[in-house]
């Protein structure tokens, strides 16, 4: 996930990650190393499992919600009038239980006032500049969002 300047409030939920058949369109490719498999995708943990990273992540607030149903969302929202950077919100996961097989992350998302983006985003190898993305702007009630990918046969 990756929150720009100038956004305003963001909140995540209802992650999923899955290995689906090849009858289901791609949305590009991109990947990398450890754990085996995604952590703490319902945030039961707080943040575990997740690095926060980014050009200025001290510009925004983040924490865990509890939502409707007992559910929880992390949110982002910016700190100060005008962040001079992002923030992201990011797991690495090894695509060794993944190879040969087409993969999607589902994400349900909230936004309020992002004025740049909020990206979903799933990459593939370290360094690599290419990834697939869903763009959020504006303001949106709860939404789910897909990705999806093929995972190559060799590493």
């Amino acid at each position: 996930m990756y929150f720009c300047p100038q956004n305003r409030d963001l909140w995540l939920d209802g992650f999923q990650f899955e290995v689906v058949d090849a009858s289901v369109p791609l949305t590009g490719t991109h990947i990398m190393p450890p754990p085996r498999q995604p952590v703490n995708l319902s945030f039961e943990h707080h943040f575990d499992g997740w690095i926060i990273a980014g050009s200025s992540p001290q510009d925004y607030t983040r924490s865990i919600e509890l939502i409707e149903q007992g559910t929880r969302a992390a949110y982002f929202k910016s700190a100060v009038e005008q962040p001079r950077g992002n923030i992201v919100l990011q797991q690495t996961v090894s695509t060794y239980d993944y190879r040969g097989k087409t993969v999607r992350l589902s994400a349900i998302l909230r936004a309020d006032g992002v004025i740049q983006q909020a990206s979903l985003y799933l990459g593939q190898g370290v360094g690599s500049n290419s990834r697939i993305e869903r763009t959020i702007q504006g303001t949106a009630d709860w939404q789910t969002y897909d990705i999806t990918l093929s995972v190559p046969d060799e590493p």
